[in-house]
């Protein structure tokens, strides 16, 4: 027997060439997503995008000042722990918008380690 047609406006899940974005890295490639969790997750792309990129550039200034500095000194060994935190800062909102893209997608946030 064949399966029946989906019901007329039910939701078929589907991966487009512009969902690749909405995943994060540590999740990639991208997989089949209904609507209204492409819809959740391109507003969470639109957050966490922001704020990496932010911190991503923060840490290119940082780098690129430390870069000028011909000896050790005070001020580099400060450029050097900001640079730290700023990679700590960067890898907490990746976590972050992992954990919430396995919630949209009903995954445990252990289920994708």
């Amino acid at each position: 027997q064949a399966a029946a047609p989906p019901a007329r406006g039910a939701a078929e899940a589907a991966v487009f060439r512009s969902d690749e974005e909405l995943w994060p890295s540590a999740l990639r490639p991208a997989r089949p997503i209904v609507p209204a969790a492409r819809a959740r997750m391109r507003r969470l792309f639109m957050f966490y995008s922001k704020r990496i990129g932010e911190a991503e550039l923060d840490r290119k200034e940082a780098a690129d000042l430390a870069d000028t500095y011909s000896r050790s000194c005070p001020a580099l060994a400060d450029l050097r722990a900001f640079l730290e935190s700023v990679d700590k800062e960067v890898a907490t909102y990746q976590k972050e918008w992992c954990d919430v893209v396995r919630q949209v997608l009903g995954e445990s946030p252990a289920q994708g380690k």
